[in-house]
């Protein structure tokens, strides 16, 4: 749905259209809109939320007076990211077509994260523009994608997201500080084990970052970068694998219905069942559930 007011707005050129917002989603602490940029001018102003913007497939052209009074002007290539900190935003004039995906923070939940990143609790996070960073250009991608879907993949994928960006943000934003995060070790086996079992149970339901780490007493932040080690996984994608395998196995029963099992293995929806069984097993649940009966 498109919508023509945005919480952003003071960070984009006037003239700007919002294509797409997460704004009504149940997402707690961030937001994700598209929006398509004409020619034209960012004036100065405040800025209320972290925001990690990357440009969309084509190149953008921008204007700026330098603090000689001079203009420059520049191109950003696709994908190109700006990081605005909460504060004071630097004026600019867009000169070209293009389209943005923002993902924006509130102070809480930055703060949050840094309180659980060592070695960042104390840095400042700066205004950065033109930057290139793989881990966080496909972050922004995937939160836009989730955001034009309508969010199927549930609340402990966007949160995973959102969190793995608030870290790359924190650490690249950061005055002086190094580009990557200490390593972390693995889970303790017991407690791998309890937390696995945990999942299985509450496979069909919409499970959030915060209710594992709650199982688990550790903090959301620590328990994604954990599991992970620990795993080789995501949680979310250790999660859709334990609804695929039960998938599975309702798909054994010849009268099992695919919106029944999907349903009752947490997806949003037949299709978002259909769209990760095929990804995972190379067949649909109909050929999967006809091979088991021929």
């Amino acid at each position: 749905m498109v919508q023509t007011e945005s919480q952003l707005s003071a960070l984009l050129p006037q003239g700007a259209e919002v294509i797409g917002t997460s704004a009504r989603f149940p997402w707690s602490g961030f937001l994700v809109e598209k929006f398509f940029m004409q020619p034209g001018e960012r004036r100065s102003g405040i800025n209320h939320w972290h925001v990690i913007s990357a440009l969309g497939s084509r190149p953008a052209e921008f204007e700026e007076t330098t603090s000689r009074g001079t203009v420059s002007t520049y191109t950003k290539p696709p994908g190109a990211l700006t990081f605005f900190p909460i504060g004071e935003i630097p004026p600019i004039r867009l000169r070209s077509r293009s389209a943005l995906t923002s993902c924006a923070i509130n102070d809480e939940l930055v703060e949050s994260i840094k309180l659980e990143v060592d070695g960042y609790r104390s840095h400042e996070l700066l205004y950065r523009s033109g930057l290139r960073d793989d881990a966080a250009e496909r972050i922004v991608a995937l939160l836009g994608m989730e955001m034009e879907s309508g969010g199927p993949s549930g609340s402990l994928y966007a949160e995973s997201l959102i969190r793995a960006l608030v870290c790359r943000y924190i650490v690249l934003a950061s005055e002086g500080a190094q580009r990557t995060l200490p390593a972390v070790g693995a889970m303790h086996p017991r407690l791998l084990k309890r937390l696995r079992e945990w999942m299985e149970e509450n496979a069909h339901r919409d499970i959030s970052l915060s209710a594992m780490a709650k199982e688990t007493k550790y903090s959301s932040t620590h328990l994604l970068r954990i599991f992970r080690a620990s795993t080789g996984l995501t949680p979310h994608q250790y999660l859709i694998n334990l609804r695929i395998e039960r998938a599975q196995r309702l798909l054994r029963k010849r009268d099992a219905r695919l919106i029944d099992v999907a349903i009752e293995c947490g997806f949003s929806s037949q299709a978002h069942l259909t769209s990760a069984f095929k990804a995972r097993s190379g067949m649909t649940p109909g050929q999967y559930q006809r091979h088991c009966s021929s």
